[in-house]
């Protein structure tokens, strides 16, 4: 299905990445816009002290408006970075991940569809879709060089 974007699917065009955004010590971000999301990815640590990576996901509710405050938030484990990181360029084709919050409501994905990648994530009922971005890779490079 190259060269055609799904239904409910956002597509990421060849557009530059924005540079990563400093927030806290030691923190950064990366937000990537689609026409019914945006993901925000941010250096964090997991529970275990270990560097990881956020993915906020915001649904749009207006042309170049998200609601933030109604974000869906997982955070990756130290599995499925190195997933993650390969479907972005294209070494992987997808990866699915389920199972993640306290109530193990929440959920994501990430396909390479050749000039674009696709993003999905969810939470019981709730769901977005979203561009995914390549600041991800300085991210986890950065984290883990």
């Amino acid at each position: 299905m190259r060269g055609k974007t799904p239904p409910g699917r956002t597509a990421l065009h060849h557009t530059p990445p924005m540079p990563p955004v400093a927030t806290q010590e030691n923190t950064e971000t990366c937000t990537s816009y689609g026409g019914k999301a945006a993901l925000c990815f941010e250096s964090d640590d997991a529970r275990r002290g270990e560097s990881t990576i956020a993915i906020d996901a915001a649904a749009a509710v207006g042309v170049c408006n998200y609601d933030w405050s109604g974000k869906i938030r997982a955070q990756l484990t130290r599995g499925e970075l190195p997933a993650v990181a390969a479907v972005l360029p294209g070494y992987l084709h997808r990866c699915e991940y389920r199972n993640h919050g306290p109530d193990k409501s929440k959920g994501f994905s990430f396909e390479n569809q050749g000039a674009r990648v696709f993003a999905g994530m969810g939470k019981s009922g709730r769901t977005g879709r979203a561009p995914g971005s390549t600041g991800y890779l300085r991210q986890l490079c950065k984290e883990r060089p």
